[in-house]
């Protein structure tokens, strides 16, 4: 049997299409009910698995790794500015910050009345990494400009078409109506910013959490287990061997294990007679290598995302294969953050900024790839003698103002420089001879 939205609906005794303001989408093809999905695991309370723990985003974040890998993504795409800029015409890559434009500082500093930029691309990463899609309401004045951009939760969105080959809509259904002040119902494009993660149709992103469940079970099943093993004392299983008989086994059992099951009641020593023997199963987590599978989980979730392991504490107690620091924070935003950031990027360019302004946004990496002070000082110096960076450009990458009026072409801190040893092969003047500077 395929399971739809209507069947988990109704399994859970809910009405997914009471409160549509309308009936004319209720018969467009749901592409959010794939088994998986983020409405499944909502209403089937997370996907199982085969320790019997069931995996959603909110039970994957209690597990440390996965909350230790999302927030940091998540905090480092939001730390790095989003900045919108206007093409100036020359070609496509010369642009400038279009701080006049009024969505400069929306993106940058507050996308709406309740909530800073930081906050706001802290949830989309979230989201992402999370269930595999985001989405942000839009919502417009009566002249056509963006008012707020308001974060949606994942598991309260579906993804439909008006028709086979229609239009996409989103149906928002949110079960707390207080979380962000935006109304439930059917929404076209043209309000929703949708950034969906790795996905196969181009449309819907996968989630990480529901594809890999199995790891995460894991490792959310040996901290059950190591937190059983120490509420019982911190001792492998044991059984007493007892010659006779005795009257009423479950409560002696229970009364020995209420001594011994406890951390307060560590070390007390039991009261054996009439013959009993105390034997242990042998088993202990070191035999069982709990410590190595711990640290394995953690290596499998580092995998997952693309993060270094080094960056999560180094698990194992192994070497960075990275030479040095540096280098390590260059592989993390090179490979981990740029293309979170790219996802965001190219989707707010379609969606909220109009192409035809010739506006782009960009996350500023700048301070994820720099490396020390003196690595820093040395580039510097060298891309403003080849003529690539103007000093006052060098100035602002270091957070320091101009100096001077930065726009005057006579500061002198304004303008390429080059070394002037620098001469064309096969113009080199011979040895002892004083070469006169040409005319102009």
């Amino acid at each position: 049997m395929i399971e739809t939205l209507g069947s988990l609906s109704r399994a859970a005794g809910h009405d997914v299409f009471a409160i549509a303001p309308s009936s004319q989408h209720r018969d467009g093809n749901i592409a959010d009910a794939r088994v998986g999905s983020s409405v499944y695991n909502l209403l089937s309370q997370g996907a199982g698995t085969y320790t019997g723990r069931p995996v959603s985003p909110s039970t994957a974040m209690q597990y440390s790794p996965v909350y230790g890998i999302v927030s940091k993504i998540a905090k480092s795409v939001a730390s790095c500015p989003l900045i919108t800029h206007r093409n100036t015409g020359r070609n496509s890559d010369t642009k400038e910050p279009a701080i006049t434009d009024y969505r400069y500082r929306l993106l940058k500093e507050q996308p709406n009345s309740e909530m800073s930029a930081f906050q706001w691309r802290e949830a989309i990463v979230t989201h992402l990494l999370l269930w595999g899609n985001h989405f942000s309401f839009i919502e417009y004045d009566g002249a056509g400009r963006i008012l707020n951009i308001w974060p949606l939760e994942p598991g309260y969105v579906q993804v439909m078409r008006t028709r086979v080959g229609g239009d996409l809509v989103y149906r928002y259904f949110p079960h707390n109506p207080y979380s962000v002040p935006v109304q439930p119902g059917v929404y076209s494009t043209q309000n929703i910013l949708h950034i969906p993660y790795l996905g196969f149709d181009g449309i819907m992103g996968m989630s990480p959490i529901t594809l890999m469940r199995q790891a995460i079970g894991l490792g959310l099943g040996a901290e059950e287990y190591m937190g059983r093993f120490y509420k019982n004392g911190g001792k492998p299983p044991y059984w007493i061997e007892y010659p006779g008989q005795i009257d009423d086994p479950d409560k002696f059992r229970e009364t020995f294990r209420g001594v011994q099951s406890n951390l307060e009641d560590a070390g007390k020593a039991a009261l054996m007679y009439g013959g009993m023997q105390l034997h242990d199963m042998k088993m202990s987590p070191a035999d069982a290598q709990f410590v190595e599978g711990r640290n394995f989980q953690v290596s499998e979730l580092c995998r997952i995302f693309d993060m270094p392991p080094g960056m999560m504490g180094n698990p194992g107690g192994k070497d960075n294969s990275f030479a040095s620091a540096e280098q390590a924070n260059i592989y993390y935003a090179t490979h981990t953050i740029s293309p979170v950031c790219e996802r965001i990027e190219q989707k707010v360019n379609i969606t909220i900024l109009d192409s035809n302004d010739a506006l782009t946004c960009t996350h500023d990496l700048r301070r994820l790839r720099r490396g020390d002070m003196k690595a820093i000082a040395d580039t510097h110096s060298v891309e403003i003698m080849c003529g690539k960076i103007q000093p006052n450009e060098a100035r602002e990458e270091s957070n320091m103002n101009p100096v001077g009026n930065a726009d005057d072409p006579a500061n002198p801190m304004n303008g390429n420089y080059m070394q002037m040893q620098m001469v064309k092969v096969g113009t080199v003047p011979a040895p002892g001879t004083n070469p006169q500077p040409a005319k102009t």
